[in-house]
């Protein structure tokens, strides 16, 4: 029996503070990220080869023979962003124009998606509506954290929940094989949404079966969906030694675990409410460093309370007496099992593997980084706003979040004032600091000088995985692919003063090093 929609409270007032927070969200994305980062170059890379008829590939300098060309398959990375830009590269003719073109767009089904969910999950709300976008309108988080593909996946997650909730409307059979159809557009963006598409379809089909809503049809068309696209990804990535190699280092039991990367859990309940990172805080005032144990005991104290809060509207939501009640306790479990699910995935990982030197500073592991914790950013940011309006949860917790967020919002406004402030009135367009670099890379760097200076040549080689990740920020951008730097689309002519970076391991490159000069110049002329 189909459930009666209540009308949005919201109104106009509601709509309004939707698009100044839209066009903000716009704007923030113009000005701040524009940095080239070398996961985005990678898939830019992979799609403007397949234009050229190479595959989604990358060009590599064969370390033996650096005259030839080798192309290699990009495994490391699904293969939809670079899918999905091509049109737009095919209508400006500017790969950077057509990633900023479809970040906008993406952007706007993102506040599209949130609006959708309000309006399922919460229309009487209109207090909470309001507050959540306009919070948006002056806030950097959550999507600072994201790049262009996560983007990507948590659009079609955001729309791929919407459907999939809707099931319990009556809004007809298709809807399931709509719903899993866009959850498995995300796992095709990122693959970290593979398996939280089975968790979530699983709940599903349980939760169906329960409320004996479950019909055979919509089943198979949903698990025949699943199933495809992860055959599609296994295909994608099993092909390769590369890939092989990959599979095998995350497959492979190591013969010990590493419990002390779990004491380096990202603080994603609070980052969701706000753009902060202990350690940038601590790099600039290091006068804090003494108080660095404080700091991380505020931050987690912070974070428990969040989710704890944000946990509580949640299960108050599924309690209400009302006829939205099958919604909010199939919206519930999907959200737990995200949880449980990402927190499983990435706290696994983490044990399994040792920690990796990252930036030639710190050491990093797989729960430290904010993005992977996407799929749970929008949910706890709409159940933060709706603590304060749920009268069943108590007085304590609901005036502790609404002085949180009211501190969030303050900060937000000085974070976000500030950082305008030195782009467009001090000019101050450095997006990162430049972490200390190794001789190599000062080597390289100044062999670039040289090589700008009489006018040859220069080799791009661009890249995320490679051993050389501990030889500081720069060295980031070194090791996977290979092409001639006029051939480059006009993205990948990189903003920082690196853009010839080799793709060889220490003992090769120490070995090109000592080549004559005009054996250097004619490996970096055209290959």
């Amino acid at each position: 029996m189909a459930i009666v929609e209540h009308k949005f409270a919201a109104g106009r007032l509601g709509y309004a503070c939707f698009f100044v927070a839209l066009a903000a969200q716009l704007l923030l994305h113009h000005t701040f990220f524009s940095y080239a980062g070398s996961d985005r170059n990678t898939q830019l890379l992979a799609a403007s080869q397949l234009l050229q008829g190479h595959g989604l590939s990358t060009v590599h300098a064969d370390p033996q023979d650096l005259s030839r060309r080798v192309y290699k398959g990009v495994r490391a990375w699904p293969p939809g962003y670079s899918l999905a830009v091509l049109p737009f590269y095919l209508l400006s003719g500017d790969w950077l124009l057509a990633d900023k073109l479809l970040g906008m767009l993406v952007l706007g089904l993102i506040f599209w998606g949130l609006h959708l969910h309000w309006r399922l999950l919460a229309p009487q709300a209109a207090g909470a509506y309001r507050a959540f976008f306009l919070f948006l309108a002056i806030s950097f988080t959550p999507f600072y954290y994201t790049g262009s593909s996560d983007e990507l996946a948590l659009a079609c997650w955001l729309f791929g929940m919407y459907f999939l909730l809707r099931t319990q409307l009556g809004s007809g059979r298709a809807m399931p094989a709509l719903a899993l159809l866009l959850l498995s557009l995300a796992a095709l963006m990122r693959y970290a949404y593979l398996p939280l598409m089975w968790m979530c379809l699983l709940l599903w089909l349980w939760h169906a079966r329960r409320s004996q809503q479950l019909s055979l049809w919509p089943a198979a068309t949903a698990a025949g969906l699943a199933l495809g696209v992860t055959a599609l990804l296994l295909l994608l990535l099993l092909p390769g030694a590369e890939a092989v190699e990959t599979g095998r280092a995350i497959l492979q039991w190591p013969g010990q675990v590493y419990l002390s990367n779990w004491w380096k859990w990202d603080a994603f309940p609070l980052k969701a409410f706000a753009y902060f990172s202990a350690e940038g805080l601590l790099h600039k005032l290091p006068q804090l460093a003494r108080w660095e144990w404080a700091l991380h005991a505020v931050v987690l104290l912070t974070s428990a309370f969040v989710l704890l809060a944000c946990l509580a509207a949640l299960r108050a939501c599924m309690q209400l007496p009302s006829p939205r009640r099958p919604v909010h306790q199939l919206a519930a479990l999907l959200f737990g099992g995200s949880l449980l699910g990402v927190l499983a995935l990435l706290g696994g990982l983490s044990l399994l593997h040792p920690p990796e030197l990252h930036d030639g500073q710190r050491l990093w592991t797989y729960v430290m980084e904010t993005r992977y914790y996407a799929p749970l950013l929008p949910g706890l940011l709409m159940l933060g706003w709706l603590v304060p309006a749920q009268p069943a949860l108590p007085l304590w917790l609901r005036r502790g979040m609404m002085g949180f967020l009211l501190v969030a919002c303050l900060y937000a406004l000085l974070h976000s004032s500030t950082r305008y402030y030195q782009r467009y009135v001090l000019q101050d367009t450095r997006e990162t600091v430049e972490a200390p670099v190794s001789d190599k890379m000062k080597w390289i760097m100044q062999y670039v000088r040289n090589a700008r200076q009489q006018g040859r040549l220069l080799v791009f080689v661009h890249g995320h995985y490679i051993q050389e990740r501990d030889e500081g920020s720069l060295a980031a951008l070194a090791g996977a692919a290979t092409i001639a730097y006029d051939e480059l689309p006009p993205v990948l002519h990189s903003s920082t003063e690196v853009e010839l970076l080799f793709s060889l391991r220490d003992t090769e490159w120490e070995s090109w090093r000592r080549q004559p000069p005009g054996r250097q110049v004619g490996a970096t002329a055209r290959i």
